[in-house]
């Protein structure tokens, strides 16, 4: 099981703050499919502060979710579990296209917490990079 969640908006300046609570939630199952696997673009790496020296092929992992706010766009699995992707990872991890992922999400409907909270019933493989 991956739990992830942020206690902090201050990466976001858009972001509505937060104060804390008390903060209601709904508890939503949902189902996750691999919908596309691609390789990083040169400008990619360093966006995500990577030097050339330090290249290893990472990957994006795109999901499809069917429930929640996730639903309404592809998600990126990288920016869910905070990993950097290459083809270890993938192999480990038994992650393709088409590739399954099943868990909870908690989704604010009142209050100023944190908006969103997910959990991934798998738990991943992290190959450290």
């Amino acid at each position: 099981m991956t739990v992830l969640f942020s206690c902090s908006n201050n990466d976001n300046p858009f972001a509505p703050p937060t104060d804390g609570g008390p903060c209601k939630y709904e508890t939503i199952s949902f189902e996750a499919n691999v919908s596309g696997i691609t390789p990083y673009a040169s400008d990619d790496y360093s966006i995500h502060g990577i030097t050339q020296n330090d290249i290893v092929p990472l990957f994006h992992v795109e999901l499809s979710f069917n429930k929640s706010s996730l639903s309404v766009e592809p998600q990126y699995l990288e920016e869910l579990v905070h990993v950097r992707i290459d083809s270890t990872f993938l192999t480990e991890n038994n992650i393709s296209f088409g590739t399954k992922f099943t868990g909870t999400i908690e989704e604010i409907k009142e209050g100023s917490c944190n908006p969103l909270m997910i959990v991934f019933d798998q738990k991943f493989v992290d190959n450290e990079l």
